[in-house]
């Protein structure tokens, strides 16, 4: 292991944690999880077959835009992120694997102007969207951008659904804010039904291909759904018509109210269950930099 590049990943260590590790000339750095496992880019190029300029939100330590950016083709991965100390250490990592197509910016994805960045041929949005408190409002800033929308997020099961905003159910979920490298950057966010994530997608002009309603490889959303969205607008009438009638049949398969409710229950605790370890993990750790 080369002691001066591992000096540096405990400097950086100094000021947050590390979550992510990296596979580094036959050593590994860091800590987290390594997305040299992770099922979720090489599934995006699968279904995003001509993705040469991609725009990554929510890249957080830049495990997964290092994944994206290695793909055959790739032109250019623009990957934003929400916290200056997540962005430090992937761009430390960048220089160190020597990646010159990715361009790391921080910005807030509650309210960033994507169309400034220009137009891309695909936008990676995975374990992102169950941190905002209006997920719609982002999908309908990504409608200028780009016309193929790759998802990967935790939903509510309708049996959770707790409440209704702007015509959608879901629940209000707690986030930790800023100082959480794995968190929202508002206190709470909003997990919207399967149903109404569809819906989000089409009232804000995209229409919704649902490829996974369960989604469990590494990487991915536990207990989550996996999306392949198109911009309507670039749609033939009968392509649009064709993923609706598949988008409707599916959801019509989804359990019912009443025999998902304990599924529904115990992944609830189970997410909690979760935050509680996360969060006493980062409490024990910051006790022990100090």
């Amino acid at each position: 292991m080369d002691r001066q590049l591992q000096e540096e990943f405990s400097r950086l260590q100094a000021r947050s944690a590390w979550m992510t590790s990296y596979s580094i000339r036959g050593h590994v750095y860091g800590s987290g999880f390594n997305h040299d496992q992770d099922v979720r880019p090489p599934h995006f190029f699968q279904l995003a077959t001509n993705a040469r300029r991609i725009l990554e939100l929510g890249s957080c330590q830049g495990g997964g835009t290092f994944q994206l950016a290695r793909h055959a083709g790739v032109r250019e991965v623009v990957a934003l992120e929400g916290r200056d100390y997540n962005i430090e250490k992937a761009k430390f990592v960048q220089q160190t694997l020597g990646v010159s197509n990715v361009k790391f910016l921080e910005a807030n994805l509650e309210t960033f102007d994507f169309a400034s960045l220009g137009r891309f041929d695909a936008v990676y949005c995975v374990g992102l969207l169950y941190h905002l408190p209006s997920p719609w409002e982002l999908l309908a800033r990504l409608e200028p951008v780009a016309d193929v929308l790759y998802i990967n997020t935790h939903y509510c099961r309708q049996a959770q659904a707790s409440m209704t905003i702007d015509g959608y159910e879901g629940l209000k979920y707690g986030e930790q804010g800023f100082a959480d490298p794995l968190s929202g950057l508002s206190s709470w966010s909003f997990w919207p039904t399967l149903k109404s994530l569809a819906h989000m997608l089409i009232d804000t002009g995209f229409t919704p291909e649902i490829v996974e309603t369960d989604s469990t490889g590494p990487g991915q959303s536990p207990h989550g759904t996996t999306i392949l969205a198109r911009r309507t607008a670039a749609l033939r009438a009968d392509e649009k018509e064709r993923l609706l009638l598949k988008m409707h049949e599916l959801l019509a398969r989804q359990p019912a109210v009443e025999a998902c409710a304990a599924r529904g229950t115990f992944a609830a605790r189970l997410s909690r269950a979760f935050a509680r370890l996360k969060r006493a993990g980062h409490r024990a750790w910051r006790r022990s930099a100090s």
